[in-house]
């Protein structure tokens, strides 16, 4: 990957969920539930080709991670048209 897409969601002061890449002073997005903000990210790291997830906890410690394959490794996979 060439630019950082590491994402990371964390609970804001005000009790609500944000989703924000790696190392952004603001958030992306904010969420009212950790399962909304969770899946934001999940959907972006899928459209824009990989990369990590990183979920902070309530005292935000790293509790969860995920690493995602950028999608080029996805085109080895499919199935060949023999057809031809």
């Amino acid at each position: 990957m060439d630019q950082n897409n590491d994402w990371v969601v964390y609970r804001r002061n005000d009790g609500l969920w944000a989703k924000k890449i790696s190392g952004a002073k603001n958030a992306s997005s904010i969420h009212a539930t950790l399962e909304q903000a969770e899946n934001s990210a999940r959907e972006m790291l899928k459209t824009r080709g990989g990369g990590k997830l990183f979920i902070e906890g309530f005292d935000g410690m790293i509790r969860s991670k995920d690493s995602f394959l950028q999608a080029t490794f996805q085109s080895l996979f499919r199935k060949r048209d023999t057809s031809s």
